[in-house]
């Protein structure tokens, strides 16, 4: 598995929860089925830039966040134990 798909999918997820959103919620939002982005989460899919994008601006993801995931992924407390459930 790719790590940066692997981080991204890892600040996606953190950034769903600390929103106390349900997969199915954003996915609809998104227009995508929560399984696109259950896979997304889990490092399997990328995502397109308009999909990220609206990611991006529905969760208040940071932009630094996208673009340095590795710096971003280290100030995550939980990034270990989310790294090892994807």
């Amino acid at each position: 598995m790719d790590d940066t798909k692997a981080m991204l999918g890892a600040i996606i997820k953190n950034a769903r929860l600390n929103m106390s959103m349900s997969r199915k919620t954003l996915a609809a939002t998104l227009g995508i089925t929560p399984k696109h982005l259950m896979n997304i989460e889990h490092g399997k899919h990328r995502s397109g830039f308009d999909l990220l994008f609206n990611m991006v601006r529905e969760l208040n993801i940071p932009g630094d966040a996208i673009f340095y995931p590795e710096e971003h992924c280290r100030q995550l407390k939980d990034f270990d134990r989310i790294k090892t459930n994807i």
